[in-house]
């Protein structure tokens, strides 16, 4: 599994100087990531399934798959 916390260690904390530079460095993080689109909006955060959805959609392959057999 794909870990979701993002090393920005390296990237020296905004003072308020050379703005660009330090936006640079983030948005080459967060596109790296795969995350600029959603920090820019535009593109929507994904929702984690609840497990009502997960359990229905094990049940639906468990039935789908029981009738498959069966005829």
């Amino acid at each position: 599994m794909a870990s979701n916390k993002i090393d920005i260690g390296h990237v020296q904390k905004f003072d308020g100087s050379y703005f660009h530079v330090w936006k640079h460095k983030i948005s080459l993080i967060f596109k790296q990531k795969k995350h600029l689109l959603i920090i820019e909006g535009i593109k929507a955060k994904p929702i984690a399934p609840t497990t009502a959805q997960i359990t229905g959609n094990v049940a639906q392959v468990l039935a789908t798959n029981a009738s498959s057999i069966i005829d």
